[in-house]
């Protein structure tokens, strides 16, 4: 509305100025050439004359910061997120500020240079995503790859005629090829539960479960997994029971991500203790003493595809986990929080509306 006003308002001051100054044209021409006036075509060719120069001028004067803003649109719309090589010059060297033809359009030159400036942003963001989802693909291949090494080799080992196993040995076989299906089958459950998440709608199974217990059979699952062996795991809360509406097979599904993630990149040893609150919302924490992370991966740690800074995870991650953990909360209307310090253990707070 305000860069209208301003055209109005200057397109007007520019005619009436038109106008003052043909007309003094004109007066000093009937008074210094007043043979000339009475011929009668020499005024209408001066006034004609006068008119087609005043406009070249003001087309120029109007016209050039069309022409600059029209360039920078193409630049955009060419995927060319910067200024026109001219940018410079259209502020005054002295005061930095638009110079006067430019001042018209000053709302929308600092619109384009928001919308260059979010562009180039996207821009960035975008060839980020597309390089960690390669590297997330690889990485997934890897992932299904290595345990299925391990389930041909150990059942080849089993269904050979050429070795005598003794049970025990079986028994390990089997626990391993138990592991690696296992594993497999959350990596597949993360991939399903992604791409259904990002659906417009996610439809809820809701219903009136006690959350103490499901929290309580969680951690207990988690802590009673072969790859959790050496971690400690603890649940606490002063309720006995809590019932509210929830998924509980997603909200569990969260809630093992989160453990899972604890457990997985930190080494043996480390204490994970959960706890549950009733306060104004539902809050299960889960605290550990481990080694902690630094800005940057607290900052990306939801964001699909990041796998962490860390090379020592004891699993392969699917780099899914946690931005299915709070996917999951986020549709239950909950939030998860996070704060953690390098060499001084990691908290994450759950919070759920009561």
């Amino acid at each position: 509305m305000k860069v209208m006003l301003r055209i109005v308002v200057y397109l007007i001051l520019t005619f009436v100025l038109m106008f003052v100054f043909t007309s003094f044209v004109l007066a000093v021409v009937s008074i210094l050439l007043p043979e000339l006036m009475e011929k009668g075509a020499t005024p209408l060719v001066i006034l004609g004359s006068i008119y087609f120069i005043s406009l070249i001028i003001y087309g120029w004067y109007i016209g050039k910061p069309i022409y600059y803003m029209i360039q920078w649109i193409h630049h955009l719309a060419n995927g060319n997120y910067y200024p026109p090589v001219q940018h410079n010059n259209i502020y005054s060297k002295k005061t930095h500020k638009l110079k006067g033809p430019y001042r018209v359009y000053k709302e929308l030159i600092d619109h384009l240079e928001t919308l260059t400036q979010t562009l180039e942003n996207n821009h960035r963001e975008r060839e980020k995503l597309d390089r960690m989802k390669k590297e997330w693909i690889a990485g997934i291949s890897h992932d299904l790859k290595t345990p299925l090494t391990y389930i041909t080799g150990y059942s080849t080992m089993l269904l050979s005629n050429r070795f005598q196993w003794s049970e025990e040995k079986q028994e390990q076989f089997l626990l391993e090829i138990h592991g690696k299906a296992e594993h497999m089958n959350e990596l597949i459950q993360d991939l399903n539960l992604s791409f259904r998440l990002e659906g417009a709608h996610f439809p809820l199974e809701t219903e009136n479960k006690d959350v103490v217990e499901l929290v309580r059979r969680t951690v207990a699952d988690v802590a009673s997994a072969p790859w959790a062996n050496g971690y400690h795991l603890s649940f606490e809360t002063v309720e006995t029971q809590l019932d509210m509406q929830i998924d509980p097979k997603l909200f569990q599904r969260a809630l093992r991500n989160l453990l899972v993630n604890s457990v997985t990149h930190n080494p043996k040893g480390t204490r994970i203790r959960v706890t549950l609150q009733k306060l104004t919302d539902l809050k299960i924490t889960i605290e550990d003493n481990g080694k902690g992370m630094d800005k940057e991966t607290i900052d990306h740690l939801f964001r699909k595809y990041y796998r962490g800074t860390s090379t020592d995870a004891i699993l392969e991650g699917t780099g899914l986990g946690m931005a299915v953990a709070q996917q999951l909360i986020s549709v239950h209307n909950g939030d998860i929080r996070v704060k953690s310090r390098i060499n001084e253990g990691t908290t994450m707070q759950v919070l759920l509306p009561l």
